[in-house]
């Protein structure tokens, strides 16, 4: 068990920098996820924490010792790959055996291994088995196992549940986190998936472009994100945003004006920022509520009964577009007029682009929905 700090980390191919300037420090025990869209730079950090790939500059250190020339085999590592990268020429205990096997482990000690690894993981019944007779959960398990079977200080896991259905990767998002609550080692976790990343992680780090945008807790990202970038990647549906500029600073909050729509009181901190400039607003759908009477004008385009909720798409008049999700089931329908009112506790302000700082919140926004 220990602690991975990387300083200063950068990773070029060629004359292009794929990795920029990364300092995060992942704790003992963490389940720790890597979260960005594809090409951000997630993989390429991951394989250079196992020795798969070198490093440009900066360090990669073990308990405050660099380990940027340690072999990959020496450092203590395990790794999940997206493809399971099982022997298919050997059964599943033949598979699990094989690392142990290589670095001379006894006979007895491999064997106690497999079996208790087998009952943690629930693949005894299928340990004679080659990987061709298996399902792609099942694989799924046996390349997680031959990962366990090794002990490693840390497991490092590349999309493991991307080639899955969608119901067995939730099934098996539980099951890896069940893995980790009993055995308690660190866990490094990429993927591209934000719920994965928000279902399962102790803490999160959103990339873009190999540069770090936010690290924190799942709740802290969702809640109090730190730039328009985290805020549209973080959260499903992602977070509705408006063109708008500020008209007037009050001592408690900011009011801003979408072109056409009554002006919109929010709680935020203006900063620097001054009468006319223009922000982006943004509010979650959870959080646009549907009113009877007065409110926003609302022109509904479409919308979707899943049963337990529902998504209502349309646009305010002006053509600023906006996502309603709603508990239950709705009876608003296509073309209909409606009002509907975005509370100033649940909107953000953010500069005009991307990857500016946020406008701080006035107060901490808990996570609601619009029924709460």
């Amino acid at each position: 068990m220990a602690t991975l700090e990387l300083i200063n980390v950068t990773k070029r191919f060629g004359s292009t920098e794929v990795v920029r300037d990364v300092n995060l420090s992942i704790r003992t025990g963490e389940f720790f996820v890597f979260v960005g869209p594809s090409g951000c730079g997630k993989s390429t950090i991951l394989r250079m924490m196992a020795g798969l790939e070198s490093v440009s500059s900066g360090e990669i250190r073990i308990d405050g010792t660099a380990i940027n020339d340690k072999p990959a085999a020496e450092r203590g590592f395990a790794m999940v790959f997206q493809s399971y990268s099982l022997y298919p020429h050997m059964t599943v205990r033949q598979n699990l055996a094989f690392g142990l096997e290589n670095i001379g482990t006894a006979r007895p000690e491999i064997n106690r291994r497999i079996e208790e690894t087998a009952r943690l993981l629930r693949i005894d019944s299928y340990l004679d088995r080659r990987p061709k007779a298996l399902s792609g959960g099942q694989r799924q398990r046996a390349a997680i196992g031959r990962a366990v079977v090794r002990e490693p200080a840390m497991f490092l896991f590349d999309e493991p549940l991307s080639n899955l259905d969608p119901e067995l990767r939730v099934a098996m998002r539980i099951e890896i986190g069940t893995i980790h609550a009993r055995l308690g080692n660190t866990m490094i976790y990429v993927t591209h998936d934000q719920l994965e990343a928000m279902s399962m992680a102790d803490r999160i780090c959103v990339l873009r472009d190999g540069q770090v945008e936010q690290i924190g807790a799942p709740l802290d990202l969702y809640n109090r994100p730190a730039n328009r970038f985290v805020a549209g990647f973080i959260g499903n549906p992602r977070m509705n945003f408006l063109d708008a500029k500020i008209e007037k600073i009050e001592s408690n909050g900011v009011q801003v004006v979408v072109e056409g729509v009554a002006p919109i009181f929010v709680l935020a901190d203006a900063g620097d920022l001054r009468p006319g400039d223009p922000v982006t607003l943004g509010i979650r759908p959870q959080a646009v509520e549907v009113q009877q009477g007065t409110g926003l004008d609302f022109i509904v385009e479409a919308t979707e009964q899943l049963g337990v909720e529902s998504y209502i798409y349309g646009e305010l008049v002006k053509g600023s577009k906006l996502i309603i999700q709603q508990r239950g089931q709705t009876p608003v329908t296509r073309g209909q007029r409606i009002k509907i009112s975005l509370h100033p506790r649940f909107c953000h302000l953010f500069r005009t682009s991307p990857g500016e700082p946020a406008l701080e919140p006035v107060e901490q926004r808990p996570l609601v929905t619009a029924a709460q």
